[in-house]
């Protein structure tokens, strides 16, 4: 799905769905024939994709506000006891989507902690490497420039469980497990 929250990429949006092609005008009937004017892909969705699709569109706002919940909770369990153990990410400057929750370690013994929330049973993940450290990225990252605060930060990034079917029980547990990683 693609939202678009400027009307000037609404056409070209468009094309690069398609193809990179005009097939919207054709079908609009403003012009006669399609043509490639764009780069683009084939991005339209099959029916089974789309029929899973339309009902989290349909409860996007009940989906919203639950993972704000858990969230919070998160929030407020480590605010509770939360020193300088390891930093939460998100300072709510601009409006969050909830779809992870960060924390960022003071040092870097991630594997060390990650092992130990994989013994509890949580399920903790890094996501993904770098850009500038990826394949795609060295091979089209045109300044070659180190980029050092990335390379400190990724090995200290933590995502921690967060997902419509977690429970604030569920959330609970894995604070008090993260204090009894630190503060013990």
């Amino acid at each position: 799905m693609l939202v678009v929250n400027n009307k000037k990429f609404i056409n070209r949006s468009y094309l690069i769905f398609d193809k990179g092609t005009d097939r919207h005008l054709v079908q609009m009937g403003k012009q006669k024939y399609y043509s490639w004017v764009e780069v683009g892909s084939s991005f339209l969705l099959s029916e089974f994709s789309a029929s899973y699709l339309l009902p989290q569109i349909l409860f996007y706002k009940k989906s919203y506000t639950f993972r704000s919940i858990l969230y919070k909770r998160y929030i407020l369990n480590f605010n509770k006891w939360l020193k300088k153990e390891f930093y939460l990410t998100n300072c709510f400057k601009y409006k969050y989507n909830f779809h992870a929750f960060v924390i960022l370690l003071k040092n870097n013994k991630r594997e060390h902690f990650l092992n130990y929330l994989k013994e509890n049973k949580i399920n903790a993940v890094i996501s993904y490497t770098p850009l500038h450290k990826s394949k795609a990225g060295r091979k089209f990252v045109q300044n070659k420039s180190q980029l050092k605060n990335s390379d400190i930060y990724i090995d200290r990034v933590v995502r921690l469980p967060l997902h419509n079917y977690l429970k604030l029980s569920e959330v609970d547990y894995i604070c008090k497990k993260i204090k009894d990683y630190f503060v013990s």
